[in-house]
């Protein structure tokens, strides 16, 4: 049979395409739900995959609004791109695109059953759209929805992760799986709230974002462990004030950070302090003298490497905010420290967090060995440490107690993904509890009802209804 010439030979609106992925990832809090499930490396937007595999199996000569109405456009391809046109010079437009996203719009019967019938036409049989490196499943995702039968490969543990729960979980188990995973993920949530809410101190009127670290080695002259940070910036917006935390030595062989502004105004710092850490080499608070690069690794190999909180990040209505640590949460540190401690020779003997030896030879196994980092378990720190085994603990937990099958599934995936993603240092070094299977590939093969995907619209975020089991082949 001789291969037909497709639509994307012939035209593809790509401008338009564009638009709406920029759309798709324009804002950090309204982005695909597949995207929140684990960051992904290059994941490729769903408007983009749809617009692949459609112009991939429709004719030449398939009508193109038609086409545009598959992608859910909500507005013709020329007046997407004229309105991202003027968005660009600055131009407020009124309603904006006065459409939703194109990701999120149902898709009408009879233009999926047009299309179908396209491809039936042309290729004689029904085709099979089969990605070989599937990774977070963008493209066997839309093939699914659009009713394609599908087949998605992939030989990265942590891709296989992500893939069944986005694309195998959702098909197999159905709508149900949506309640299920709430449910349980509430369970564990007020677990690990009882466990690890005594090392996390709470704040009046805001949400701590973020702990921010800094390395330090003992000064070569004073002894006194000296941070290595090559931007003291906290905060370095485009148009408004910078922000930066200024390190201060103090005569017990201490240091402290005060934040300051940067800008022109009175009262501000004309620049940000120098960093005390850039091409291997470092910068001594205590002295002002150079600290060697070979006498940094020295430390670091010899274990005498550690980690100082100097900044606690908070979220407040007012925006973000950023202030030294407290004496609340110094002492958090050291009792998460103390804790680890005591369970960390029964969390190994259980396979809870990670021991094997990091292999040495090739990046990145050279530079985490200068680190003097051997092994999985040393790449984090005290409390992140604490928190990611304690997820992984508590994830087993909730799947061995549930006698349901999709409960457990659910259980299952949740344990699979923080403890894959969260307590390993790569994705070769796995450490699998006794009882499943560790993928190095899998194999998804699904069947789409084009007519029920469509009918769930925009909820189809939550799950995707029950579809066709066909196979799966994971192998050790």
């Amino acid at each position: 049979m001789k291969r037909p010439r497709v639509l994307i030979e012939e035209w593809l609106p790509a401008a338009a395409i564009g638009v709406e992925c920029m759309r798709e990832r324009g804002s950090a809090s309204a982005l695909a739900p597949t995207t929140y499930l684990h960051v992904w490396w290059a994941r490729r937007p769903l408007t983009v995959s749809r617009a692949a595999v459609l112009g991939s199996l429709l004719p030449a000569d398939f009508p193109r609004e038609v086409f545009e109405k598959l992608l859910g456009f909500g507005q013709p391809a020329a007046d997407l791109v004229r309105i991202r046109q003027l968005m660009d010079t600055g131009y407020r437009v009124p309603g904006g695109f006065n459409c939703d996203r194109a990701f999120k719009r149902a898709l009408r019967d009879e233009h999926l059953q047009q299309a179908h019938a396209a491809v039936q036409r042309i290729w004689e049989m029904e085709p099979v759209v089969i990605d070989p490196m599937a990774g977070g499943g963008s493209i066997p995702l839309e093939s699914a929805r659009l009713g394609f039968r599908t087949i998605a490969s992939e030989y990265n543990p942590v891709a296989c992760t992500v893939l069944e729960a986005t694309v195998d979980y959702p098909f197999r188990h159905g709508e149900r799986l949506a309640a299920l995973t709430r449910k349980w993920a509430k369970v564990w949530g007020e677990r690990i709230l009882k466990r690890l809410g005594r090392f996390y101190p709470e704040h009046r009127f805001a949400k701590v974002h973020a702990y921010i670290f800094a390395r330090t080695v003992p000064c070569p002259n004073t002894q006194h462990h000296t941070p290595l940070v090559p931007d003291w910036h906290l905060l370095r917006p485009k148009t408004e004030t910078r922000l930066v935390a200024v390190p201060r030595a103090h005569r017990d062989g201490t240091w402290s950070v005060q934040m300051c502004q940067v800008g022109r105004r009175a009262g501000q710092l004309r620049e940000a302090p120098p960093p005390t850490y850039s091409d291997g080499k470092g910068i001594s608070l205590f002295t002002n003298l150079q600290i060697p690069a070979d006498y940094i690794k020295a430390k670091a190999q010899a274990g005498e490497m550690k980690s100082a909180l100097y900044a606690v990040a908070l979220k407040t209505p007012q925006g973000p905010q950023f202030r030294p640590p407290t004496d609340a949460d110094l002492d958090a540190l050291e009792q998460a420290a103390a804790e680890m401690k005591r369970v960390r020779c029964g969390w190994e003997k259980s396979n809870i967090i990670p021991t094997e030896a990091i292999p040495g030879g090739d990046q990145p196994g050279t530079r985490l060995e200068i680190a003097g980092i051997t092994a999985g378990g040393i790449c984090f720190r005290r409390a992140n440490f604490s928190a990611s085994a304690c997820w992984s603990r508590s994830c087993a937990s909730c799947g061995r107690r549930s006698s349901n099958l999709k409960a457990r599934t659910s259980a299952k995936g949740f344990s699979i993904c923080s403890r894959s993603c969260s307590t390993n240092s790569g994705t070769i070094m796995r450490c699998w509890p006794p009882g499943i299977q560790r993928p190095t590939e899998s194999v998804v093969s699904l069947t789409g009802t084009a007519t029920r995907l469509n009918r769930l619209g925009p909820r189809w975020r939550p799950a995707i209804p029950a579809q066709v089991w066909i196979g799966r082949s994971t192998t050790c």
